[in-house]
């Protein structure tokens, strides 16, 4: 018998779970696209609000860093995840005009639409915490009555 070529990985069928992941994937493609309306419908409620409240966290996906973005009023909440943290996102999803008021932190990407801002208080109680101590705003050290340790 002669030596023939080694059998390579492409060369071996599918194992059982290569089966099953490919058939979740094919599920989860198919629920996405059956429930795209109803995602769309939450990002329209969330846009009729008076207020959004909009923020930003990342996290590793493969090992590659994505962005989960959530824009939420009284009502609803729509999460999107992205690739990018910047504004482009936030205009996209918003709009590039905002008739309501829209809270976050201190994220310049927040900028790029046409809206009445406010700080979330999350961000300015963390500033109050921290900001005292720091070397870089020394002034707010002696903020009246130092308020961030009241």
């Amino acid at each position: 018998m002669g030596q023939g070529r080694q059998p390579q990985a492409e060369d071996q069928a599918p194992t059982g779970q290569e089966d099953r992941q490919t058939e979740k994937a094919q599920e989860a493609s198919r629920l996405s696209g059956i429930l795209q309306p109803v995602y769309e419908e939450i990002l329209n409620d969330v846009k009729q609000g008076t207020k959004i409240w909009a923020d930003e966290t990342g996290w590793r996906l493969k090992g590659k860093l994505w962005w989960l973005w959530i824009f939420a009023n009284e009502r609803s909440a729509y999460n999107w995840p992205d690739r990018t943290r910047g504004g482009p996102v936030v205009e996209r999803l918003l709009g590039e005009v905002f008739f309501g008021i829209l809270i976050v932190d201190g994220w310049h990407a927040y900028t790029k639409i046409v809206c009445a801002r406010q700080t979330c208080m999350a961000y300015v109680l963390s500033f109050a915490r921290y900001a005292p101590s720091s070397t870089r705003f020394p002034k707010i050290a002696h903020f009246p009555g130092n308020m961030a340790r009241r």
